[in-house]
């Protein structure tokens, strides 16, 4: 019943575990959010995480995300042409994922448009969807309104709510993930269906 769905989503990729055997894809999701049943949680309000809260749309939307990523990766093994432009601008997403957490948490980050291997994508990929679990369970999470100062890749400062950058993330990847639907129909192959309708039927019926 509680997040039977999200825990799918973080768990082990076949497309990745062919691809890259040597690589592990399991999480440890925190306790908050395996007991989150997000069929009984208003959208407008705060999950409460002790003494912490967070807005349960944005934990929802980075669900979605997870789930869309990985439709995108398997989508990557069926092209039969070129997989140069869907690859780069796929590792471009997750770069820009690892990018936005590391000004959040003031860690050295990769370029937005680092290229990368499928068996590289594969290891940022989880990478990437352990640090968010864990960032989203941290105190640094609990206030959406504070403001995150940064530079961007030209040394520009900025300063931004952390709601923002947090919703920014989000909609950069699917953005990106339709150019990629493209891409991989271009090439031969056959796009991802990541619509996020698709994403709540198919956990619904997995909690039914």
């Amino acid at each position: 019943m509680y997040g039977g769905g999200v825990r799918k989503i973080f768990s082990k990729s076949s497309f990745f575990k062919e691809r890259v055997p040597s690589l592990t894809f399991s999480v440890n999701l925190p306790a908050w959010l395996k007991r989150l049943d997000l069929d009984h949680i208003d959208r407008n309000r705060n999950v409460s995480l002790g003494n912490k809260s967070m807005n349960h749309a944005i934990i929802q939307q980075f669900a979605y995300n997870s789930w869309a990523n990985r439709r995108v990766a398997d989508s990557l093994r069926t092209i039969t042409g070129s997989p140069d432009r869907p690859l780069k601008l796929f590792a471009h997403v997750l770069n820009a994922e690892r990018i936005w957490l590391s000004r959040i948490l003031k860690e050295p980050a990769p370029l937005p448009w680092d290229e990368r291997t499928l068996e590289d994508c594969g290891r940022l990929l989880d990478a990437n969807e352990h640090a968010y679990a864990r960032f989203l369970e941290s105190e640094a999470a609990s206030d959406e309104s504070r403001l995150i100062d940064y530079q961007n890749v030209q040394g520009i400062a900025f300063r931004d709510p952390l709601r923002d950058i947090l919703q920014h993330v989000l909609l950069h990847g699917a953005y990106h993930r339709g150019q990629i639907a493209s891409a991989v129909k271009m090439e031969g192959g056959t796009p991802a269906s990541t619509d996020y309708i698709l994403y709540t039927r198919e956990n619904r019926s997995e909690r039914a």
